[in-house]
């Protein structure tokens, strides 16, 4: 019976006797797989030191386009209790220093005094929770399904990573039609050649450039959401994914009879 793989890495480690021992797990994997998943050609790229190409697919995580959807914003905001005339941006994922929290917070001191009515809202846990700033809130964890109402009361998403496998959180901001300002890693250089609207890169571990970027896509959100076409994520979509997945599991099961 063949076997296949999933990888995820979110980045690779800077430790080089860590990277080494991820490297040598990878080669133990490799060599008992026969088909070999991954999110994005750059997971790809990555693993060509220690994987053949002709194992492996790229197989990008999914949005479920049935849950993350655009809804009215004053609806949302009222919902969530946020201030109708509020700025919000909104970080959804772990809070610790490989996602850029903290390059996060300084830009958020950096707008402070330009942008008053400027509100930071982060979802999710990590060991940067207790960071803190005059117009930043840490939520902590939140309901799945209630995370379309983030999005959609949100003026923009931001996800400002040292690296990412994939970053579905931009699939999922942009499926409810929020701009997203985020690091040229995981989804975002797939994304750009697909032409897909709502986007704005960064430097990685830049506060001022994040801050400018921030402050740029705030002022023609309205317009920007008009732009985001949901039909360029339908290729993203979970149904999409289930039947990618299975047909590439029924072409491995083939090839072995």
């Amino acid at each position: 019976m063949p076997i296949a793989g999933h990888s995820h890495d979110p980045v690779r480690s800077t430790r080089s006797n860590f990277r080494g021992m991820q490297n040598s797990l990878r080669k133990i994997a490799l060599r008992k797989v026969d088909r070999f998943f991954l999110s994005s050609e750059t997971e790809t790229r990555e693993l060509s030191e220690v994987c053949n190409f002709s194992k492996t697919r790229i197989a990008p995580m999914p949005v479920d386009l049935r849950v993350f959807h655009a809804m009215d914003r004053k609806t949302a905001r009222a919902k969530l209790g946020w201030k109708a005339d509020g700025l919000y941006v909104l970080y959804v994922g772990r809070l610790e220093e490989r996602k850029g929290l903290r390059e996060l917070m300084q830009a958020s001191r950096i707008l402070a005094p330009r942008l008053p009515n400027l509100h930071f809202v982060a979802v999710g846990s990590g060991p940067l929770a207790t960071e803190s700033a005059s117009n930043t809130t840490f939520l902590g964890q939140v309901r799945y399904e209630d995370l379309p109402t983030y999005y959609n009361a949100a003026d923009a998403c931001v996800l400002p990573s040292h690296g990412e496998s994939w970053g579905r959180v931009v699939l999922e901001s942009l499926a409810c039609q929020t701009p997203v300002i985020a690091t040229w890693t995981g989804c975002i250089p797939a994304l750009m050649s697909e032409n897909v609207a709502g986007i704005f890169t960064v430097p990685i571990r830049n506060s001022a450039a994040l801050a400018e970027k921030i402050s740029q896509a705030l002022s023609g959100t309205a317009a920007l959401r008009n732009r985001i076409e949901r039909g360029k994520l339908v290729r993203y979509d979970s149904d999409n994914f289930v039947r990618q997945m299975l047909a590439n599991y029924e072409e491995l099961v083939a090839s072995y009879r």
